[in-house]
């Protein structure tokens, strides 16, 4: 198929994932709505996410430390809400349940799944956006979202936002097992199918 110029990226032309981006501004709990955050590192475990200046980012920058949150689909609204509404105008501290882990200015909220609280460790300033790179001190979940120790994927409950049509969607159908799908070609693409580095 012919590959034809397009001028912004817009979330790469698929659904990120949602969160919400917590932290304490003038000793209130204040969450911001966020597409742009990823994993960085795996150990210690590091998360990454790329902010504008707003109401909730004056919390991260004074105490250095945050949360994200996970929102399941019930959340669409509320989340939609933290994303459309500045805290510097509206008091968004009683739409949730907050809770503290180990960092003491890094409110998680109730309500998401899944929670992680973050100790910043670095910020890079791009151009309008900062990227806040965290270290993940602890990740909370509701207990029903946890097999053997670990966050289980198929249960979690996430929502999903696409920058091209700003919509929100939910996870889709399972399509294939991760490290092993890619085993069908081993033979054809490499030397007898034994592994190689990336």
């Amino acid at each position: 198929m012919e590959k034809i110029p397009v001028h912004t990226i817009h979330s790469f032309g698929f659904p990120l994932p949602v969160v919400l981006v917590g932290a304490e501004v003038n000793e209130k709990p204040a969450c911001l709505t966020a597409a742009w955050a990823m994993p960085v590192e795996s150990s210690p475990p590091m998360l990454a996410v790329a902010l504008a200046p707003h109401h909730t980012t004056l919390g991260i920058d004074k105490h250095n430390e945050f949360s994200i949150n996970v929102p399941g689909k019930n959340l669409a609204a509320e989340t939609d809400f933290c994303g459309i509404v500045s805290g510097s105008r509206i008091d968004k501290s009683s739409l949730f349940t907050y809770f503290r882990g180990e960092l003491e200015h890094a409110p998680m909220i109730q309500e998401c799944p899944v929670t992680i609280e973050c100790r910043v460790i670095k910020t890079v300033k791009v151009n309008r956006h900062t990227l806040y790179i965290g270290e993940a001190v602890n990740v909370y979940a509701d207990s029903g979202r946890v097999k053997n120790g670990r966050l289980h994927g198929p249960d979690l409950d996430a929502l999903l936002l696409s920058g091209t049509d700003r919509n929100y969607y939910a996870p889709g159908d399972f399509l294939a097992k991760g490290w092993s799908i890619g085993k069908t070609l081993m033979e054809k693409h490499t030397d007898g199918g034994q592994n190689h580095d990336r």
